[in-house]
């Protein structure tokens, strides 16, 4: 019976709900992960209920696993969205989650890599000329020129961009679609990949933008290995995966004067609260300048 109720959640989030491959991936882990715990730490039996003592246990569990309190909420949530589907089709009662106090999160500011930083690792692919280079240096020019997540880099099509009105039509979450413009460099860098594509893969008429080195769909995986090793030279972001490309796409932006309402279009994002999160790298930049250079600030004398 279990096994049916995990089926039937999946096919919900995929299908109702909308939610990315990864995303689903995520949710069934978490709650796989917390009835294997049942099992072997509680010695569960399927078939018996399960009490708010027996969730609780769980997330002592993992506090003492050393789990930090932005993956509990993350569980947790997928454990909530889990029972609030059974309780909709009348198997469970969600108030025995709904009820848990989680520990409360920190804020983390998003890592952002700098703009030397980046127009280095940039040039730093210029000079070689074979598919692969041409095409990782086209997939670091978009991440950080357009602001794409991984999944709508791996997802977008040739027929996807618009060459004569210089912009990309993305679909985001939930299959949301977003117009994003191409500045000149971008576009041209595009074209290059592409005539280097045809010349590598002559005739090749898979749909999809980014071929792997077989001529072959990219994937999600790929996009991560070739940022992370992109990112890894010496003073680069602490993190190295292809959404700090989206972060600095965003605070770069803000740091030159971009409306944050204007950013939030182009990053794809449904409310305002998600892209103002931006706003504490721009304040944390201003609070660095003016500590370095204001004549008041803290450890300087006026006159200095």
């Amino acid at each position: 019976m279990l096994t049916q109720h995990i089926q039937s959640f999946t096919a919900y989030l995929q299908f109702e709900k909308r939610f990315s491959t990864h995303t689903v991936t995520a949710y069934i882990h978490d709650v796989n992960q917390f009835f294997d715990f049942l099992k072997e730490d509680l010695k569960w039996e399927e078939g018996v209920s399960v009490d708010y003592g027996a969730i609780r246990a769980w997330l002592v569990y993992l506090v003492e696993q050393g789990i930090q309190a932005r993956s509990l909420h993350r569980k947790f949530a997928s454990l909530r969205s889990f029972y609030r589907f059974l309780e909709r089709n009348g198997h469970a009662d969600s108030s025995l989650v709904q009820r848990l106090k989680l520990p409360k999160v920190g804020k983390r500011l998003p890592s952002v890599a700098s703009e030397n930083y980046i127009a280095r690792i940039i040039e730093e692919e210029v000079h070689a000329e074979d598919f692969s280079s041409v095409r990782n240096r086209t997939i670091l020019m978009l991440l950080y020129g357009a602001g794409l997540r991984r999944s709508e880099l791996v997802k977008l099509k040739i027929l996807d961009i618009e060459w004569t009105n210089r912009r990309i039509r993305v679909f985001g979450k939930g299959k949301k679609e977003r117009i994003v413009p191409i500045p000149p460099a971008l576009s041209s860098c595009l074209r290059q990949y592409l005539e280097k594509r045809e010349q590598t893969f002559p005739g090749n008429g898979e749909p999809v933008f980014f071929l792997t080195d077989k001529g072959r769909p990219i994937y999600s995986n790929l996009v991560y290995l070739i940022i992370k090793r992109a990112l890894s030279d010496t003073g680069g972001p602490d993190r190295k995966s292809p959404h700090v490309l989206r972060h600095s796409f965003a605070t770069h932006l803000l740091n030159s004067g971009a409306d944050l309402q204007a950013i939030k279009e182009l990053l794809g994002h449904s409310s305002l609260a998600a892209t103002q999160v931006y706003m504490h790298n721009s304040v944390e930049r201003l609070k660095k300048e003016y500590l370095r250079s204001h004549p008041r600030a803290e450890g300087k004398e006026a006159g200095e």
